[in-house]
């Protein structure tokens, strides 16, 4: 949209700064990479323009943090997944968005809660993934250390206006329309936060691999 969106382009560059730190990586004092992009920036604290007042990094780790719990079902392709027609090293994505049903902030309890459902189907088969292929289960999981991670690094910008400080997930898996088994995980920080919360740590049996064979050993699927 160009200039129709923004034709003011002292207005535009503080945007465009923000938006710069979204992700990615930028060069630290020695020089080095860090996913540390907002500390790392000539983001300040406090800005302004004509008369109003603004908190750049503030406003730049909301973003960065809005972005990774924006994800849910209305961001999968369902009409070319109910087709088989997805590309192969995308499969994966869409069905990670598919099985979000359900994601809020509930300030009162500072914690995200956010809900996902699976079919028996994406248990037990892989989904393509780029080149190769991979469990749902496994990318939930390392989606949620993502985004714990992330909670981790943008709370110290925006805990003035956002004190949230854990998720808490909820994974129902369905046969049909039986649910057939649920499991409720909390990650928080835990002692020294020299380590982020790890899914193979804390849940070793709780992986892609694992739960397919359990769930076959009790007769809920079929080899």
């Amino acid at each position: 949209m160009g200039r129709a969106l923004c034709p003011d382009n002292f207005e535009a560059l503080p945007i465009a700064k923000i938006a710069e730190v979204h992700g990615g990586k930028a060069l630290d004092e020695k020089g080095d990479a860090t996913k540390d992009t907002i500390r790392n920036s000539n983001l300040d604290e406090e800005s302004s323009y004509r008369a109003i007042r603004f908190r750049p990094r503030m406003i730049a780790a909301l973003v960065r943090f809005a972005d990774e719990i924006c994800e849910d079902r209305s961001r999968a392709a369902r009409f070319l997944m109910e087709r088989n027609a997805l590309p192969r090293k995308s499969e994966i994505y869409h069905y990670y968005a598919n099985s979000i049903t359900s994601v809020d902030v509930d300030l009162g309890s500072k914690c995200i809660n956010i809900k996902y459902e699976l079919t028996m189907d994406e248990i037990v088969n892989k989904k393509g993934k780029d080149g190769g292929e991979e469990y749902l289960i496994d990318e939930i999981n390392s989606r949620l250390e993502k985004m714990f991670c992330e909670l981790c690094y943008c709370k110290a910008f925006m805990y003035e206006v956002v004190a949230v400080n854990k998720i808490r997930a909820v994974v129902k898996i369905y046969d049909g329309d039986s649910e057939v088994r649920q499991e409720v995980f909390e990650l928080a920080e835990d002692g020294y936060p020299s380590k982020m919360f790890s899914f193979e740590a804390v849940h070793p049996k709780w992986c892609g691999e694992s739960v397919k064979i359990e769930m076959a050993s009790n007769g809920d699927i079929e080899q």
